[in-house]
Formats: structure tokens, sequence, C-alpha cells
């Protein structure tokens, strides 16, 4: 991996190469990117260990929710990500709430990014004392060097090639792995026999407040996670164009939906003594921070014209207190639920209240659809503006 990274890092002359590979990644590799970056220790190790234990929750988390949030993300963000020649999300928020809450949203990544790495990190390292018999630190401290290089060198064009590579080996080592344990355990008559009552069962747990709670918290945070993660995200930015970009999520999340099921169902059968559940709920730790105070607002930064600076930040902040105060008086329920809960609703009413105090600031020009020429932003900027033209399925300023 180290050296198919390192060759193409060589190829990476611009930001652009770096972040973005230039905009031309082709509908395969933009699929396989993006179901390599979705795919890895939550449903290889965490969602089975979860399964075998009884935790249906977390394989509904992962990967049945995570592969409906790429499709969720493909048919209402593709798109618009594409056409906005952008190079993260972040700067949404800095073109609709203002520079300090793409501050905010960069430091929330950045701490859900760390738990998230943190996770796929002990799942290598697991795998990694389980093969070599030394200790699991050793894997890793190695398997983050290896990343780290290729990645500073080569940018998403290295991760790129790298993911193609890994998802080669992941699938047929996967396969194999289904068929050969199938077999071992007497075939799937025989396994399907032995699995616990609960095994498929991804109705809610229970009846109770907390249980439905608990559910539609998993439904929720999931489902929006691909819209706000900035390695799926800059995958649409980086797609040749526009229908590229948005066949390549749908093409992701079915792949990942199918794909994900296999290690549950293998792991039903030689599940090992790992606490590997530990792993997918770690990733679930990773998105219940930005679900609770960035999800709803981000909403409204991409759909809704009348949000205001005001408003987005109201959101966020009252987001992020929710969760905060739901966590430390109801430790038990779901407190990113409660926050998206409080988030969403405060920032379209705050935004109301201030929409003669704080004008929404306009949309992006090239996030626009629906005329082939505007001049959008002269009325509320009072100020010349390009003009958009189409070519190829993109929309472009002139002068790009």
């Amino acid at each position: 991996m180290l050296a198919v990274g390192m060759i193409v890092a060589g190829k990476s002359t611009s930001l652009g190469d770096f972040a973005v590979t230039g905009r031309n990644m082709s509908l395969t590799v933009c699929s396989i990117s993006i179901v390599a970056t979705w795919f890895g220790a939550g449903p290889m190790m965490g969602s089975a260990a979860a399964a075998y234990a009884g935790n249906t929750l977390e394989v509904l988390r992962d990967p049945i929710v995570s592969g409906v949030s790429l499709l969720i993300a493909g048919f209402f963000f593709a798109r618009i990500y594409r056409r906005s020649r952008r190079y993260t999300h972040i700067d949404f928020y800095e073109d609709r709430i203002g520079g300090p809450a793409a501050l905010l949203s960069v430091f929330l990544n950045l701490i859900g990014g760390i738990i998230w790495l943190g996770a796929v990190l002990f799942a290598f390292g697991v795998v990694f004392a389980s093969l070599t018999g030394q200790p699991a630190a050793y894997g890793i401290l190695g398997g983050t060097l290896v990343i780290v290089v290729y990645t500073m060198f080569g940018g998403l064009k290295a991760v790129a090639a790298t993911d193609v590579l890994q998802m080669v080996f992941i699938i047929v080592g996967v396969l194999i792995l289904f068929f050969v344990v199938v077999h071992d355990a007497g075939g799937w008559a025989t396994i399907s026999q032995q699995l616990p009552e609960h095994a498929f069962d991804f109705s809610p747990p229970g009846t109770t407040l907390k249980d439905y709670f608990d559910y539609f918290q998993v439904w929720l945070s999931s489902g929006l996670v691909a819209i706000g993660v900035v390695s799926v995200v800059q995958r649409a930015m980086a797609a040749r164009n526009e229908q590229v970009a948005q066949n390549s999520f749908y093409l992701a999340g079915i792949a990942y939906l199918v794909f994900g099921m296999i290690p549950v169902i293998a792991v039903f059968s030689i599940y090992t003594a790992f606490n590997t559940a530990t792993v997918i709920s770690m990733i679930g730790l990773s998105i219940s921070l930005g679900f609770a105070s960035m999800s709803g607002p981000y909403l409204l930064v991409i759909w809704w014209k009348k949000l205001t600076a005001p408003g987005g930040f109201a959101g966020i902040g009252v987001g992020l207190v929710t969760l905060v105060v739901a966590n430390t008086v109801w430790p038990d329920l779901p407190g990113s639920f409660f926050g998206f809960c409080a988030s969403l609703p405060t920032a379209v009413i705050v935004s109301l209240l201030t929409q003669r105090s704080h004008p929404p600031m306009p949309y992006h020009l090239s996030w626009l659809t629906g005329l082939e020429h505007c001049r959008c932003f002269a009325e509320s900027t009072n100020r010349k503006v390009p003009v958009t033209f189409r070519s190829k399925g993109n929309w472009y300023l002139s002068g790009d």
C-alpha cells in the first residue's frame, strides 16, 4: 500500500490534485473509493460481534443505515457537492453562516474523525495481534505510519489508488471467508438452525420510550452521517462530473449493503473472543457529536435559503448544550438524538426572527440549478457577479 501510494503521489502537482484528484475521478474509481472509505472495522468486526452479542441496533447502524446514508447523500447532495467546485464541505458553512461556524465545524469534525480513526486502528491492531502474536500497539503504530505517509505526500489521489487495491483484497477475502466458514459449519441449513432469535430482527429492541429513542437515533444519526463526513464528501467533489458523483454514491450504497452483511453472517459461525463490539460503539460515538449540533444546521445550509448566521449559530449551540445536558441528566438515553431535535427547529425559528437584522447570506452562485445564466448575487450584495454556464453536465463560473 505504501509503494502504491508513493508512486501515485508523484502525480499530485497542485492543490486540486492533492485534495480532489483534479476533479477527474471516474465512476469506477469513485464508487470503489467511497465503499473503501465506508467499509472497514465497523461491519467487518464491530457489527458482527455486536450482532452475535444480541445488539442488533448496532448492525442496523452499520452496515444497513450507513449504507442507506450513501444513497441519501447521492440523491440529495452529491450533485450539489460536485457543482460547487469546493474542496471540502466546510466551505458551505462559511458561505451561509460565516467563518466562525466553519472553524467550529472543523473542530467538531476533527474530534469525530479522531474517534473514528481510533476505532479503525484498534481493529487493525486486534487483527495484527491475532495473526502475528505481537502486541496490538505495534500494528496500530505501523498502520498509522503507512497511512500518514502516503496521504501526506499523495493526497486523495494516493488514497483513491490504495482504496481500489484494498477493496480487491477485501472483496476476495470476505467472499473466501464466507464460503469457507459456511462450508465448515455444515452449510447454511445448519447455521440457520443455530442462529439466535434476534439475529436479523431490526425492529425496535423493546417497547419502552428509551427503546424507541435509541432506535430513531440510529436511523437519524447514521442515516445523515454520509452528508457531512469530509472523506466521503471529497469523493463527490472529485468526481468527473455531477452524474458520476451521484451514480457513484448509488453504486457504493448498494455494494455496501450487500458486502457489509457478509461478515455479519460469517461471524455468527466463528465468533471470536475479541471485544470488537467496542469498535462499532466508538464509531457511534464519533457520529454523535456532529449529529447533535451540526447536522440540522447543515441541512438548512444546503436546502433552506432563509437560514441566517444567527440561526445557524443558535442551532449549533443549542444542539451542543442539549447533548451535554441530556447525557448528564439522562445518561441512559441517546443525548445526540435530543440535541438534533433541539438544534434543527432552533435554527429555523431564530432565522425567521432575524431575517431583517441579519439577512440570509446568499447561496454561492455555483450551487444553483435551473437557469443556464443568472446574476443571482446582484440583488442581495449590490455587486456584479460572473455569469454561470453549463458544460458537459457541470456548472461553472466564467473564468473557472
